[in-house]
């Protein structure tokens, strides 16, 4: 892995860069008239939404992904414990 990191990683992510970027934009529609009171808060919401969601399944991908490779494998007998004394 390369020593410096994606400028992303640096400001918390991409989900969270498209989250501002998603926010400023719909700041902007708001500014200028595009967009009224109701539909900047229900766009505010869906956009946290969305973060959220992907935050949840990213971690839980993550948790079930990781939990998996740590699972033992199944007993097998060797031949050592095959012989009868």
């Amino acid at each position: 892995m390369s020593s410096q990191q994606h400028i992303f990683t640096r400001v918390g992510g991409t989900r969270f860069v498209a989250t501002m970027a998603c926010g400023l934009a719909s700041f902007i529609l708001l500014r200028l008239g595009d967009l009224n009171g109701d539909q900047f808060v229900e766009l505010g919401e869906w956009t946290l939404g969305a973060f959220i969601a992907g935050n949840a399944t990213q971690n839980a991908a993550s948790y079930f992904g990781n939990r998996k490779s740590n699972q033992p494998e199944p007993y097998e007998a060797s031949d050592d414990s095959k012989r009868q004394y």
